[in-house]
């Protein structure tokens, strides 16, 4: 599975028959092109790469938060391009991401826009998209690997319940009709600090997990997936070759994720929803007057620590952050 854009325009294309550009990840390129001359058989369909005559930008802000200000965009690219030039297209999958626009590759190195808007770098378009758990690319959706509910594909718009027979079409409406998924991609936040030691103040605490700390660069292995695993303090074994097994704690309990990618110090792992949901007030506590201004975040917890680790094979702090968008 591979997530894309598909635009349906002929005239951005240059072409009088029917066309369709097909925005995905350049590395899954050679492998959509593949897939296509595969299933083509005799349709009289061609298939090109035009990777090199398009770039591909995005649009997002405050200045998109007024209903009419979208359209008012729109109207100023349509006002500076043709349509051989250009199209532009909200982006649907989350609040805040605000347009998608194609540009064919000219003297023109960068769109038309008023002042207020300002070029930047693609990290920041990349925190954005995973601070609203928008999955993009193959560290998001894993070929062969992920499923479109666990990836919110659904509530992204991509997922037509009414279409016909796909791969994995049967466990998508089975799933759709029975009403649980049990695992989706969701926002997390990292530290390499104990985030849940008692030893600083909610305030204190909320205030760090909720912020974005640009200084922090994450390692982790190269491997698609880092499984997330509970902390279980004791579990260690002093002596391996003890003749007994009293002093040994055995975790025997599915892993609560995997972490898929990250950018400073958040990422986007998949998780079962239900564990998950216990580790919400560590982040937005609930207030408690009884205990203190030193309140134990782990004693408020019902599960240990959750820890990914690092390309170091250290332990680094995880906790999990639901979009406000799911609401």
């Amino acid at each position: 599975m591979a997530d894309a854009f598909i635009y349906k325009n002929k005239s951005l294309s240059g072409s009088s028959e029917k066309s369709y550009l097909i925005e995905i990840d350049s590395s899954m390129k050679d492998t959509l092109l593949l897939l296509f001359k595969i299933h083509k058989l005799r349709s009289k369909i061609d298939f090109l790469d035009v990777s090199d005559s398009y770039s591909v930008w995005s649009i997002w802000g405050a200045h998109l938060s007024s209903p009419n200000h979208p359209s008012m965009i729109e109207q100023i690219i349509n006002e500076n391009y043709s349509s051989s030039e250009a199209l532009c297209f909200p982006d649907t999958r989350a609040p805040n991401l605000g347009m998608r626009m194609v540009m064919k590759n000219s003297s023109i190195k960068k769109p038309m826009l008023p002042s207020e808007f300002i070029e930047k770098d693609m990290s920041e378009y990349t925190l954005l998209r995973t601070i609203m758990g928008v999955p993009e690319g193959p560290k998001d959706l894993i070929p062969k690997v992920s499923l479109p509910l666990e990836l919110n594909l659904d509530l992204m718009n991509g997922v037509d319940f009414e279409k016909g027979c796909y791969v994995g079409q049967e466990l998508t409406i089975r799933t759709h009709h029975r009403g649980v998924v049990r695992k989706r991609v969701i926002p997390v936040l990292l530290s390499s600090d104990n985030i849940y030691a008692a030893n600083s103040s909610s305030q204190k605490k909320s205030s760090s997990l909720g912020s974005v700390d640009k200084t922090i660069n994450l390692s982790f292995s190269s491997q698609s997936e880092a499984p997330i695993e509970y902390l279980i303090e004791g579990s260690e074994v002093s002596d391996p070759f003890a003749n007994t097994l009293k002093d040994v704690k055995l975790a025997r309990s599915r892993i609560p994720g995997k972490l898929h990618s990250s950018i400073y110090n958040v990422g986007l792992a998949v998780m079962r929803l239900d564990v998950a949901a216990k580790y919400q007030k560590l982040v937005f506590p609930v207030t408690d007057t009884t205990a203190g201004s030193a309140s134990d975040f782990s004693q408020q917890l019902s599960s240990p620590p959750l820890v990914v680790k690092d390309s170091n094979n250290q332990n680094v702090f995880l906790t999990p952050v639901f979009p406000y968008w799911w609401f």
